[in-house]
């Protein structure tokens, strides 16, 4: 048997012989938003199920993290029981206090088991398949067997522990999205009292690296600081950051937001998520092109759709009786902005949880449960039902040119371009007298890669059109012509995009976006490389400072400046070295301050041929 566990940022694994204390037929390691209904629905099958908490009370987000109310996701499943009864009994209790107590209540009336204050340690395995765990908690260090893992971490841990496969964050700079930070509150209207949360986005974080997450944690703490406390009694700061994405495993089929955009959708769905594109960065230029087309082009943020979620997301690769629940699932970064939502996380728990019982039930791998019996099971507690309305829909053909006429044209961009293939009436459109069809048929002529668009977008640049669609979370026109300059890779653009970017080097988010553009024509056109070199080390030989806006879900909260400046710098290296060019960069970036992720990274390129 091999003993598995992570020294120096790397799993290590021993051959050992170890005598365990005790056995369950389900571990999940983790209690928090997936993992206390993974523990709750495996014991209500009556068997012996432990949940390992790190803290000191479970349910994650909806208890520690303050988040105690909804956004998105899809009815139907245990929890709703859970909800039924705080609103009953609890109405007059703050929600996270309440979640505490009635989530371990549902727990141990199921036949649960909860060790809190508990950390895994290391992982037991043979060949494919995971015997036990060693876990750390206040009355000691603990070898226990299991016939089932569930790595409900968040951090896909146990999976990592395991020698799991995983990935994080973004291509570009490998960072997730921003964390949040809560506060509760306990705010006045007129002359009554009531509690409620304040809640921002703090910072971005890689919290991978312990020192950085530390850092995360007193940064956040401090920004809750004010000068004066009457009109919102502060009650406490949340102590768990608000990580909205981190590690995913590599699953028996991953969920991919490309996949989810083509109607690629599993055959074998387990849940339906219920949501949107809920990426909180503001740095869009460094977000795939997938993301960029749906969110800088469109303005699609807020568009609802349905996402079949299938049950292979479920299950790592390496293993025949390891789970994840929860967003370390098999998802990619642009997918997970929107399979995150506390419903759905709660409901991804309660299927891990039915599937490790079926895997005990009928002793079988988890790739092998008889998925009808698993939609059966999942159907008796509301978490399983297909949606009547189609996971995607847009606006139906006739009605595109109206709505391309109008300051919300999104959807129709999208469908003119993805779904219809209207080139030759947007061709014809872009000499219209309405400005908004003319600009916005030139926009879709963009995602389509026809370069007819080409005058109608340096006219959008050259007048910076700053025209944002009345939809919630738009981007600047500007910068969705900036962008397509640099999607259509044209070596005439190159020079309008240098231009932009010299002359907007004070507006962060302007200035990326001219980067980013810059760098995709240069990595198409390679005589064009070496003038981009020049180009950046001049942009940043005098040391620029770049910070940029993060959002505030709360109005009561100012947004939080980010110093973006070495991330910037570093994501230019990055693409230079590509190229094969002598370059500075590095040494510029590490005259900025840095996260150990930063520092990481300068290091792990002293060594590199070219810089």
């Amino acid at each position: 048997m091999n003993y598995c566990r992570i020294q120096n940022r790397k799993t290590v694994s021993e051959n050992i012989n170890i005598r365990f204390s005790n056995h369950y037929d389900v571990i999940s390691a983790g209690a928090g938003t997936a993992g206390a209904w993974a523990i709750t629905a495996a014991a209500k099958y009556g068997f012996k199920v432990l949940g390992i908490e790190q803290n000191s009370c479970v349910y994650g987000q909806g208890s520690a993290g303050g988040m105690f109310g909804y956004c998105a996701g899809s009815r139907g499943g245990l929890y709703e029981e859970l909800d039924a009864e705080l609103e009953k009994n609890f109405s007059d209790v703050h929600k996270s206090e309440a979640y505490k107590y009635l989530s371990e209540q549902f727990i141990t009336a199921s036949g649960g088991e909860l060790s809190l204050e508990s950390s895994l340690l290391g992982v037991y395995t043979e060949k494919r398949k995971i015997c036990g765990v060693r876990f750390i908690s206040p009355r000691g260090v603990h070898d226990v067997s299991c016939s089932v893992l569930i790595d409900s971490t968040a951090e896909a841990f146990a999976c990592a522990l395991a020698g799991c496969k995983t990935s994080i964050g973004r291509e570009s700079d490998n960072l997730p999205q921003p964390y949040s930070s809560v506060r509760l509150v306990v705010d006045r209207d007129g002359s009554a009292m009531k509690y409620g949360l304040h809640n921002f986005d703090a910072g971005y974080v890689f919290q991978l690296e312990a020192e950085d997450l530390s850092q995360a944690v007193l940064h956040s703490t401090a920004l809750h600081l004010k000068k004066k406390y009457e009109d919102d009694q502060l009650m406490l700061v949340c102590p768990m950051l608000g990580l909205r994405e981190g590690r995913f495993i590599t699953g028996e089929e991953q969920l991919r937001f490309r996949d989810f955009l083509a109607g690629r959708f599993t055959a074998k769905p387990v849940m339906y998520a219920w949501s949107f594109h809920d990426n909180h960065v503001n740095d869009w230029a460094l977000e795939s092109t997938e993301s960029r087309d749906w969110e800088v082009v469109c303005s699609l943020f807020n568009k609802k759709f349905w996402i079949p979620v299938p049950m292979g997301a479920f299950i790592p690769v390496e293993f025949d009786n390891l789970l994840a629940a929860g967003r370390c699932m098999a998802f990619d970064h642009d997918m997970a902005q929107s399979v995150r939502m506390r419903r759905d996380m709660h409901k991804t728990g309660e299927i891990a949880g039915v599937m490790a019982a079926l895997i005990c039930q009928d002793k079988v791998f988890a790739k092998n449960i008889n998925y009808e019996k698993l939609i059966s099971e999942l159907k008796k507690s509301g978490c399983f039902f297909k949606p009547q309305e189609p996971c995607l829909e847009f606006p139906p053909r006739e009605k595109i040119r109206e709505l391309l006429s109008s300051d919300a044209p999104g959807e129709a961009i999208r469908a003119a371009a993805v779904k219809y293939n209207m080139k030759e009436e947007l061709a014809s459109w872009l000499a219209s007298d309405n400005e908004n069809l003319s600009k916005h048929s030139a926009l879709a002529l963009g995602l389509l890669d026809d370069r007819r668009c080409l005058p109608r977008l340096y006219e959008m640049i050259d007048k910076y059109d700053d025209f944002m669609p009345k939809v919630s979370n738009p981007q600047k026109r500007v910068h969705a012509a900036i962008y397509l300059l640099g999607r259509l890779r044209h070596r005439e653009s190159f020079e309008i995009l240098e231009k932009f970017t010299a002359t907007h080097r004070k507006n962060t988010n302007d200035f990326l976006y001219g980067l980013a553009g810059m760098l995709e024509i240069a990595d198409c056109h390679i005589d064009l490389r070496e003038k981009t070199s020049v180009s950046l080390k001049n942009f940043f030989t005098d040391h620029p400072v770049m910070h940029l806006a993060l959002r505030a879900s709360s109005r009561q909260v100012e947004p939080v400046q980010e110093d973006i400046s070495a991330r910037i710098i570093l994501f230019c290296a990055k693409k230079i070295d590509q190229w094969k060019i002598r370059h500075d960069l590095y040494k510029i970036a590490g005259e900025y301050p840095l996260t150990s992720l930063e520092k990481s990274t300068i290091l792990n390129a002293q060594n590199h041929t070219f810089v």
